[in-house]
């Protein structure tokens, strides 16, 4: 079976796993997310691990989500996809009593203690930043929390917007102190880009019948060879 985890981690994202992993035995999880709620986040956790599970992290996997890929025991990773973590934290809406604040401060550290776990589980001595985390898929793996890198992710990062477009989804972070900074991909030449250069390193003469050639005349003069035409 396979689940997509693309957007944002709520109570109703929980409720469809448990639904559907019932009677399951083995479940792939392709995850695109910002994140969400924490509680959510560790109740899939914990259903993945009823199962066998496969995560596979095809754009962004942040926050909460990591907690999702975790509960996976086994985990893949786009080449150029991005995790990052961070401690738990929560947004202030309304007058707040002194009371109050201590209740939700000792809440977030059985939080912190919770999720804690989930990463040492995979990674025996982390510790959680004080702040961002950000990860591209060679630190993941290095670090531990990725088993393989496979695949590539469509993205796009406007740091000073705080804005990412992710494999068709657009994520608003907003709530980030801080943004990744994105490395484009080396392009893989294909193989009409291979069959031009080894033309123009050995002097275009096939194609052309001249050496004296520009890269542009030579890719119309390969078009029409290659496409049938004189």
């Amino acid at each position: 079976m396979e689940i997509n985890l693309y957007g944002a981690i709520d109570a109703t994202t929980a409720e469809y796993f448990s639904q559907n992993l019932r009677g399951q035995q083995n479940v792939v999880v392709h995850i695109n997310s910002p994140g969400g709620n924490v509680f959510s986040a560790l109740t899939i956790n914990s259903l993945l691990q009823t199962v066998n599970a496969t995560a596979i992290i095809e754009g962004l996997c942040a926050s909460a989500a990591t907690l999702v890929a975790l509960g996976a025991k086994k985990i893949i990773m786009a080449q150029n996809a991005l995790m990052m973590i961070h401690s738990p934290s929560t947004l202030l809406v309304d007058v707040v009593t002194k009371e109050k604040l201590e209740q939700m401060a000792t809440t977030m550290e059985k939080v912190e203690g919770s999720i804690l776990g989930v990463y040492r589980s995979r990674v025996p001595n982390f510790e959680l930043p004080s702040g961002e985390l950000w990860l591209d898929a060679a630190q993941a793996k290095a670090m531990g929390f990725v088993d393989e890198i496979a695949g590539q992710a469509d993205m796009h990062v406007d740091a000073a917007q705080k804005l990412m477009f992710v494999n068709g989804l657009f994520f608003n972070m907003a709530a980030c102190a801080t943004m990744p900074t994105i490395k484009p991909p080396e392009p893989k030449a294909n193989a009409f880009d291979k069959i031009l250069m080894d033309q123009l390193t050995s002097g275009a003469q096939e194609v052309s019948g001249s050496a004296n050639i520009t890269e542009k005349q030579m890719r119309i003069n390969l078009l029409m060879k290659y496409a049938g035409g004189k």
